[in-house]
This record gives structure tokens, C-alpha cells and sequence, in this order.
């Protein structure tokens, strides 16, 4: 069995993160954007690793479905020292 973290990281240092048993995929990506964005007013700019679960058409339709709120940048996906969560 394999634990699993997806997380995010603020400029002022808060951190936020969700804990899985299985398998990272685009269905566990999702579940932690809705637990994210839960009561937040201001629109967030998230900058994204390069992992395929954080694309693809359920997760830009989600996004699009936010209005504004949600804006997703993707890092290369050959570039691990430019995530902040790489050395959380």
C-alpha cells in the first residue's frame, strides 16, 4: 500500500493538504480543489506540477464551471525545483 499527499502552499507560508491510500488520479485532484476552494471569496491562482492528473477535461470543465474564481498554471512537468511543494 502507497500513501499519497496532494498539497498546496501560499506566498505567506499556509499550507493546506489531503492524505489518500490510494492512487493518485484526476478524481482525488478534484476532491481537493472543492475542499480548497470551500469558502474562499477571492478568486486563487494555483500554480500546478506537470502530473497528468491535474489536467485534463473534468478538471478545465470544473474550472471553467468557478467563473474567475479558480486559475490554473502548470509548471513543466520536467521541473520539480520550481514546486514549493516539492520541499514541504
Amino acid at each position: 500500500m502507497s500513501i499519497n499527499a496532494t498539497s498546496a502552499v501560499n506566498a505567506l507560508g499556509e499550507f493546506w493538504f489531503k492524505i489518500d491510500a490510494e492512487r493518485l488520479n484526476r478524481k482525488l485532484s478534484l476532491e481537493f480543489l472543492w475542499a480548497f476552494l470551500r469558502g474562499r471569496r477571492t478568486p486563487v491562482i494555483l500554480v500546478v506540477d506537470g502530473h497528468p492528473r491535474t489536467g485534463g477535461k473534468r478538471i478545465s470543465t470544473y474550472v471553467d464551471s468557478l467563473r474567475g474564481r479558480l486559475e490554473i498554471d502548470f509548471l513543466p512537468g520536467d521541473a520539480p525545483e520550481l514546486n514549493l511543494d516539492e520541499f514541504v
